[in-house]
């Protein structure tokens, strides 16, 4: 059982997962966005996906930890087979996924305006030169 996030370190690794063998469990998730997978959809790019956080399950599928809505968006922009890069977490108890789940997701924070408007100069700077 893990006891803090340190002791997890020692049970992952980064392998690229098919999103079809990823899902999401209810037991301690949260229901999907669906506009917000459309989104995602729409506009999706691998330049800005990061990795998804996962933890291996016995019957070979991976429980999403943290980045269900980019998985599902990939599925819906590249299909069933695509992969994605992932830090897998294994030998996992529910409770332990749970734990990691609350720890991924509840002290982020959202960028302000202000750091939207500030890395959209740079980036236009620098390629409008």
């Amino acid at each position: 059982m893990v006891t803090d996030l340190t002791d997890v370190e020692r049970y992952t690794l980064g392998d690229e997962v098919p999103v079809n063998k990823i899902f999401m469990d209810m037991a301690y998730g949260r229901p999907l966005i669906q506009p917000h997978v459309k989104e995602l959809a729409n506009s999706w790019s691998r330049d800005k996906l990061g990795a998804v956080y996962l933890s291996l399950r016995e019957d070979g599928n991976y429980a999403c930890l943290d980045g269900a809505h980019r998985v599902y968006a990939c599925r819906i922009a590249e299909g069933d087979h695509a992969k994605l890069p992932a830090r897998v977490w294994l030998d996992l108890t529910i409770e332990d996924e749970a734990r990691l789940f609350v720890a991924f997701n509840r002290d982020r924070r959202n960028t302000t305006p202000a750091n939207n408007f500030k890395a959209t100069n740079l980036v236009t700077s620098v390629q409008w030169g």
